[in-house]
C-alpha cells in the first residue's frame, strides 16, 4: 500500500469535502514532487487516478478545492493546469513514518518523476509568427500545427465511434447520410471545445442505442438526433458516478468500522 503527503491544511479541511473533492484531492498529492511545490497533471490523468469517469465531476471538484483555499489553480492555455497546496507547507524530511500513517493512502503507487510539458499553443505562437528573413524555416514551423490539429477528433473519427457501438449492440450497420454526417461534426466540434470528453460521447451513444423512447425507436435511433439529448445522457453518466463515489465512501467507512473488530479477535 502506498501513502501519500497531505499538508495540515488539507487534513483539517478534510471532513468538510465532498467525496469527489477528496479523491480529487489524495490523486493531485501522488502526483507532487517530493518537497510538494506542485504538479501539472491533467484533468483526464486525474480522473483515472481519482476513479471518476465524469469529467465535470472532477473539474467540480477542483474548483471546491481551489475555492476552500486547499488547492492553488494556475491554467494555462494549451497545456495542463499547474497544482500546488495553498497552505504553503512542505513535507517533514525525517518523519515519513507519521506522515503515512496520519494521511489517507493513495489509490496507486505515485509516478515517476516527469519532466514539464511544454505548452500546446507554442508551436501555434510559433507558425503566427514566423522568423523573418528564413522561410524554409518559417515553412517548417506551419507544418507543425498541422499535426496537432489532425489528431484532434474529427467527423469521421466519430461516425467511425457511432459504427463500432452500433455493431456492437448487435444493430445493423449505420449507413452515412447528409444529416447524420452533420451531426457526427457538431460532437466533434464539442469534443474540440472541451464541452465533453471522447470517453463521454462514446458512453452517451451506448445510452442512446439503449433508449426504450419510442419516438427513438421509430426513428431508428439515427445519429442527428442524439446532440439534442446528450446533456441528459451526460447527467445520468454524472448521477451514476456519483452513486458510485457515495457507495465506494460507504464501503469503506464500513472498513474501517470494522478494523478494530478484526483486530481484537
Amino acid at each position: 500500500m502506498s501513502y501519500v503527503y497531505l499538508p495540515e491544511g488539507v487534513v483539517n479541511a478534510w471532513p468538510g469535502l465532498s467525496p469527489a473533492a477528496k479523491a480529487v484531492v489524495v490523486a493531485v498529492a501522488s502526483f507532487m514532487n517530493s518537497e510538494a511545490t506542485g504538479c501539472f497533471p491533467g484533468v483526464q490523468t486525474i480522473s483515472k487516478r481519482a476513479g471518476y469517469k465524469s469529467r465535470r465531476s472532477v473539474e467540480g471538484a477542483i474548483s471546491e478545492l481551489e475555492s476552500r483555499g486547499v488547492l492553488g489553480v494556475v491554467r494555462r492555455p494549451g497545456g495542463s493546469s499547474l497544482y500546488s497546496w495553498q497552505t504553503g507547507e512542505t513535507p517533514p524530511q525525517s518523519s515519513a513514518g507519521a506522515q503515512a500513517s496520519a494521511h489517507p493512502p493513495a489509490q496507486t503507487s505515485a509516478p515517476n518523476p516527469r519532466k514539464p510539458l511544454r505548452p500546446k499553443d507554442t508551436k501555434k505562437d510559433t507558425s503566427k509568427n514566423p522568423p523573418s528573413g528564413n522561410g524554409a524555416a518559417a515553412t517548417k514551423k506551419t507544418k507543425k500545427p498541422s499535426k496537432e490539429s489532425s489528431s484532434r477528433p474529427n467527423g469521421g473519427d466519430v461516425w467511425a465511434w457511432w459504427h463500432d457501438a452500433n455493431i456492437a449492440a448487435g444493430r445493423r450497420k449505420p449507413v452515412s447520410a447528409g444529416a447524420d454526417t452533420k451531426a457526427a461534426k457538431s460532437l466533434a466540434d464539442r469534443i474540440q471545445v472541451e464541452e465533453l470528453t471522447e470517453a463521454e460521447l462514446k458512453a452517451c451513444m451506448v445510452l442512446y442505442l439503449e433508449d426504450p423512447d419510442r419516438w427513438l425507436a421509430s426513428h431508428g435511433h439515427a445519429l442527428r438526433h442524439l446532440p439534442g439529448r446528450i446533456n441528459s445522457y451526460l447527467n445520468r453518466i454524472e448521477e451514476q458516478a456519483r452513486q458510485d463515489a457515495a457507495n465506494s465512501q460507504a464501503a469503506l467507512a464500513i472498513e474501517e468500522a470494522l478494523e478494530p473488530v478484526g483486530a481484537q479477535q
